[in-house]
């Protein structure tokens, strides 16, 4: 279930546990958890509809070089997220 794995990464696998414990279901929508952590999977869920990751070309992609010692680091940015809506809080 990638909302619990998602709640897991940010509010912690023990408090998760407990909180399916506690509720006796792991709907995500059912569980007791602190603000933070139901906003930061909402806001997962409506940041992947809102990029569509297929219209992304290889060609939209300048190459990073990480280790290259003569290389500058990049003057713009790798992904375009100018076209997003400005509410989108990242």
């Amino acid at each position: 279930n990638l909302a619990l794995t998602l709640a897991a990464y940010n509010a912690g696998e023990g408090r998760i546990a407990r909180a399916i414990k506690k509720a006796g279901t792991d709907d995500f929508q059912q569980l007791t958890l602190p603000k933070e952590t139901h906003q930061y999977v909402s806001r997962f869920f409506a940041l992947e509809k809102l990029i569509d990751i297929g219209q992304l070309q290889h060609s939209s992609f300048q190459p990073l070089l990480l280790f290259a010692a003569e290389s500058a680091a990049p003057s713009q940015p790798l992904i375009d997220f100018s076209r997003l809506p400005p509410l989108v809080n990242l």
